[in-house]
């Protein structure tokens, strides 16, 4: 189950990163811009919702887990080469 902190934190990054230029025209991600964010159970840790942004990974990047943000209970996912991480 989402918790509230999650789900309001989660609103509040896809807020930020819409209003932001962290895009271009085609909508492609940049390097340090989350494309995704894996909402986790903050007691089991298993991954409960994928929530992807709105810009997409050029090619030929995917959109790879790089770091567990514990203050919102979410794996934060970043453009980057496939041998980096763990892809989406």
């Amino acid at each position: 189950h989402l918790t509230r902190q999650a789900s309001v934190s989660l609103q509040v990054l896809s807020r930020a990163e819409r209003s932001s230029s962290n895009y271009t025209l085609e909508k492609k991600c940049e390097t340090n811009s989350p494309c995704g964010w894996a909402i986790y159970s903050t007691t089991t840790r298993h991954i409960e919702k994928f929530e992807k942004n709105t810009c997409d990974c050029p090619k030929p990047l995917l959109c790879i887990r790089m770091e567990d943000d514990i203050t919102t209970g979410t794996y934060v996912y970043r453009c980057r080469e496939a041998s980096n991480g763990i892809a989406s």
